[in-house]
């Protein structure tokens, strides 16, 4: 079995073996006939587009993940130092999430 190989039923749990192996995936396409057909086809690489908003949610989630540090602040549990830390690694996510929407933004119209 490799990607491109096409294959009956019969042959489909050595080919489902082979594609959770390799990180593939099988499509059902055309029937020849009565027989129905399988082929196992790479996954694709995510788009552009795909890879700005899967990073955009991460950092959003690192965000909301991290507001325990404003709480901590507010209890004095950071020195100035260590604060300004934190707020300049929170600025780095922002701005980084704000570079990725400009990419999300100019490539929204090719998906």
């Amino acid at each position: 079995m490799e990607i491109g190989t096409i294959f009956t039923l019969d042959q489909y749990a050595e080919a489902y073996a082979y594609a959770v192996a390799n990180n593939c995936i099988i499509e059902e396409i055309e029937p020849e006939g009565s027989t129905r057909r399988y082929q196992i086809v790479a996954i694709p690489e995510p788009t552009e587009y795909e890879k700005a908003q899967a990073r955009i949610a991460e950092l959003k989630a690192l965000l909301d993940s991290k507001d325990y540090w404003t709480s901590k602040r507010a209890d004095g549990e950071y020195s100035e130092e260590e604060w300004a830390e934190k707020v300049a690694i929170r600025k780095a996510w922002r701005a980084e999430i704000n570079e990725l929407e400009l990419v999300v933004d100019n490539t929204q119209e090719n998906i």
